[in-house]
């Protein structure tokens, strides 16, 4: 028997399983895991042919597309798909290979009854959600695109401190930007039930924006409007559509609000909000060659044109910080002084910006001063709480002081608000991985990697070398190799065949092995500023040699590698050799950690055991305590 996607949309259950496509959900009793939107849909096409099977190429064309398709992807989907099915509900819930055809469910899918599945939803659903897509530019030249982002992205930047409502992130929104796909395949992928689209055509000083409310369950239209103003009334536009968008949602959801601006003007010069678009949309890319520098560029024309231009100044800070961090390059701590200085400005001139705040939270952190990192970064939460670039900042500074389970909560609330933004999958997976949760450590990292963002082979080679899977470890520790740094290490590594013989060690070889690789590294490379550099941190931590790691790390963390401490926390070794070592609490005292933990608490790991040495404090265990939301902010 075969069923329609509107039979399927509200649910539908795949032998023990419950699948809810709009929420990328599979259940089994009180066992959930999230699908990656590519996964859910193939989910669903086998579901839509029962058991019928489902040609290799036909799954390929319909989810990937003929241009980016391949029998690689597909196998990646079956086999994560398969995974999720199983660990859901604990039993094997089989999707046959039909040999030289295709895939097909052996167990019967079972559409779930519409209404129920509805109400359901509703009871689950603690807020009722919305997603703003980019807005398409429909200028004659067709060069407005970083116009239009603006229009959205300020609509948002309207829209999240709305009360009752979950908006989702930019990134996510964003990323379906010239997609061929529908609104609820849209609203799926997302996880929100509207979704609000649009368009923006500029003429000369002109604007017209059409703007449509649409139900992304139903794919019905609820409300749609046209806007006309010239450029130099921008900010009134957007805060007119946003105005009326939480009109329109203020009576859906009976939500109060009564906030008498909600799109502010950012600035009178429309140049230099032209400048500002334009270099947001360029810093929110990261990578690329010149890509942030040109971002610096943009920023900076626009603030000689408009100095009290606040979100100009704090987007330059956050372009600072992103060179410091991404970009192979001398003097990073000089640019971090730079962010530091440019936030700063943003914040003299407006003081409850939580980005600015979230922006200087990065300087602190290396220069010895961890506890004000996490501060800074609790003030922005503060002023911006549902901002996702904040809350995974303040949820990883946490984690990097071990307090992985004041740390969850944000970072799952980050991947909730952006969940198709790869960074935040990649700090969620890596507090797993602390808290001793491999398997879904291994999703997340899964989907950070398949969204593209290569720096999650880290957590996902940690996770298969903790699930016993060196093959895959060895794998991904490849991948890294490819995107990044072998050669930041020393030239001699920069061969695949060299490098894998060094993951592999790191991953499977004997304690002497290791301390042989060590060693020969050590020799190879006698520049301590190199040492420093992540590729060089991440091989001494996985062999887990302590001196030669606390020694290479000095006195404070780099811009570039102080993600090495978050693996310090979990269970596993050889990483939790590290902090098992006698020299660990002076070298944690001397980096800023003793400091933070005199503020926060010790690590989580160590309450109730005598995990480490600790020559602080007798009864270390009971020294932790949680983080309330304002604490030492």
């Amino acid at each position: 028997m075969t069923f329609t996607s509107a039979e399927l949309a509200a649910g539908f259950g795949v032998g023990p399983c419950t699948v809810f496509p709009n929420r990328n959900l599979v259940t089994s009793g009180d066992q959930s895991i999230s699908l990656e939107p590519k996964i859910m849909e193939v989910c669903c096409l086998l579901a839509a042919h029962g058991g019928n099977v489902v040609l290799r190429d036909e799954l390929i064309d319909q989810v990937w597309g003929v241009k980016f398709g391949s029998d690689e992807s597909l196998t990646r989907a079956i086999y994560l798909l398969r995974k999720a099915l199983t660990q859901s509900s604990g039993a094997d819930v089989a999707i046959e290979t039909v040999s030289k055809k295709g895939y097909r469910f052996a167990v019967p899918v079972v559409p779930i009854d519409q209404p129920t599945a509805i109400r359901a939803s509703i009871i689950n659903e603690a807020r009722p959600s919305v997603a703003m897509l980019a807005f398409v530019d429909m200028s004659a030249s067709a060069d407005q695109g970083h116009f239009s982002d603006g229009v959205a992205e300020e609509i948002i930047n309207a829209l999240v401190p709305l009360k009752g409502i979950r908006v989702a992130g930019r990134t996510s929104s964003f990323s379906f930007k010239g997609a061929n796909k529908s609104i609820s395949e849209i609203g799926s992928a997302l996880g929100v039930d509207h979704i609000l689209e649009g368009s923006v055509r500029r003429q000369g000083d002109q604007l017209r924006i059409t703007a449509q409310l649409i139900d992304a369950r139903s794919d019905t239209h609820i409300w749609s409007h046209n806007y006309h103003g010239s450029v130099d009334a921008v900010f009134d536009l957007q805060d007119e559509i946003a105005r009326s968008v939480c009109e329109e949602l203020k009576v859906i959801f009976h939500i109060d609000d009564d906030r008498s601006r909600l799109a502010p003007a950012l600035t009178n010069i429309r140049e230099a909000y032209d400048l500002f678009l334009q270099g947001r949309a360029l810093r929110a890319r990261i990578f690329g060659a010149g890509v942030l520098q040109l971002a610096e560029d943009f920023f900076k024309r626009a603030i000689a044109l408009d100095p009290e231009f606040a979100e100009a100044w704090a987007e330059l800070g956050y372009a600072y910080a992103q060179i410091a961090g991404y970009v192979q390059a001398k003097g990073r701590r000089a640019v971090l002084a730079q962010s530091f200085a440019a936030a700063q400005k943003a914040i003299d001139l407006k003081p409850d910006y939580g980005l600015a705040w979230m922006v200087q939270s990065w300087t602190p952190l290396t220069e010895g001063d961890i506890a004000e990192s996490v501060r800074l970064a609790g003030k922005a939460c503060r002023f911006d709480p549902n901002n996702p670039d904040i809350l995974i900042r303040r949820g990883y500074y946490l984690l990097i002081i071990g307090r992985v389970r004041d740390a969850l909560p944000l970072l799952r609330q980050a991947v909730e608000l952006d969940p198709i933004q790869g960074r935040n999958h990649m700090v969620l997976s890596l507090a797993l991985l602390a808290d001793g949760d491999v398997a879904e450590a291994d999703h997340h990292a899964e989907l950070s990697i398949g969204l593209q963002y290569h720096v999650a082979s880290m957590p996902g080679q940690l996770a298969a070398q903790a699930a016993g899977n060196t093959e895959l470890a060895v794998e991904r520790a490849m991948q890294a190799a490819r995107t990044s740094a072998a050669s930041a290490v020393a030239s001699e590594l920069s061969t695949p065949e060299i490098w894998k013989m060094v993951v592999t060690i790191i991953c499977s070889g004997t304690d002497e092995q290791r301390a042989g690789l060590v060693a020969q590294m050590s020799a190879m490379v006698t520049d301590p500023a190199r040492r420093s550099e992540m590729a060089y941190m991440l091989v001494l931590a996985g062999c887990g040699i302590a001196p030669a790691f606390f020694e290479a790390f000095g006195d404070r963390a780099e811009p570039g590698n102080h993600l090495i401490l978050s693996a310090l926390w979990g269970p596993f070794p050889p990483h939790n050799k590290l902090r098992k070592h006698p020299e660990f609490m002076a070298f944690a005292e001397r980096i800023g950690l003793k400091a933070a933990w005199d503020i926060y608490g010790f690590p989580d790991c160590w309450e109730g055991s005598d995990d480490t040495n600790c020559q602080f404090m007798p009864g270390v265990a009971n020294q932790a305590s949680p983080i309330g939301p304002d604490r030492k902010f």
